[in-house]
């Protein structure tokens, strides 16, 4: 049951950084996933792993893209 409270705060979470533009809460909390999910090997720590990974990359470069807008 550990597991799936785990899995369900880093979602929570997930859904406020994502909701507040916050790249670096999504940099850690995808560092925390990574790390469960390599220790634990549990295929529901993986996907959650490579969700917040992607979620966060997709998010930093639109970022990005938004601030070589506005400079240019």
């Amino acid at each position: 049951m550990q597991e799936v409270d785990n899995i369900l705060r880093i979602l929570e979470e997930t859904k406020k950084a994502i909701h507040n533009g916050d790249v670096v809460a999504l940099k850690e909390l995808s560092n925390q996933t990574n790390h469960t999910a390599a220790v634990s090997q549990d295929p529901d720590n993986i996907a959650v792993a490579v969700l917040v990974y992607s979620i966060g990359k997709i998010i930093e470069r639109d970022m990005g893209e938004q601030k070589k807008k506005c400079a240019g």
